[in-house]
């Protein structure tokens, strides 16, 4: 009885889970923060992405390039990196339940099972480099190999998703007295998720 009912469970979450497609807004995918704190830096006062190719098709976003990296903090300084997404509803944005903190972003960053990797960090060529320097060190370049990412969401069981959504993105240094370091990076994806039907 109990596992003819689990199976019956399992089966209908299957048939109401949803497809979607995200629409981002800008091709360049980020863009400066529009709650960001004063003193917040912008993609382009952290990281020269002169040389970083963002080409949108409906498939997703075609990467490849490189990125250097602008500021310059001490080796003994840490790395705190956090996503959160915030859901535009009735005039505001209001968090989600899709969060991610990594109070030191630099021992994760290559961690196979951490979502910075698996879509981004996953792509860098020099990642030795990479995992000496972290972001920490003026003029380090991360270079990528081409890679698509794809904005469609599979297979959700979840309530209805659809609408408008930001992902935001902080960078924070802290000293080795846990001080925070006045420079921060504030970024945002914004788009919305369209069910397909």
């Amino acid at each position: 009885m109990i596992r003819g009912l689990v199976i019956l469970v399992l089966a209908l979450a299957n048939t109401w889970a949803t497809d979607y497609n995200a629409l981002i807004d800008d091709e360049g995918i980020y863009v400066k923060c529009s709650e960001a704190p004063a003193g917040t830096l912008g993609p382009r006062d952290v990281f020269n992405i002169d040389n970083m190719v963002m080409h949108m098709e409906p498939e997703g976003i075609y990467v490849s390039g490189n990125m250097t990296v602008k500021l310059n903090f001490l080796p003994s300084d840490r790395i705190s990196a956090r996503f959160s997404v915030m859901h535009y509803e009735r005039g505001s944005w209001q968090p989600t339940m899709f969060n991610l903190h990594s109070p030191n972003f630099c021992e994760v960053m290559f961690d196979e099972d951490q979502y910075w990797f698996k879509y981004w960090f996953r792509y860098i060529r020099n990642k030795e480099e990479i995992r000496e320097k972290c972001l920490k060190v003026k003029d380090t370049v991360l270079v990528y190999d081409e890679f698509l990412m794809v904005l469609h969401l599979e297979n959700v069981n979840t309530s209805n998703l659809q609408g408008r959504y930001k992902a935001v993105i902080t960078l924070e240094a802290f000293d080795e007295h846990n001080v925070r370091r006045p420079s921060s990076l504030c970024v945002e994806i914004r788009g919305d998720l369209e069910r397909v039907t």
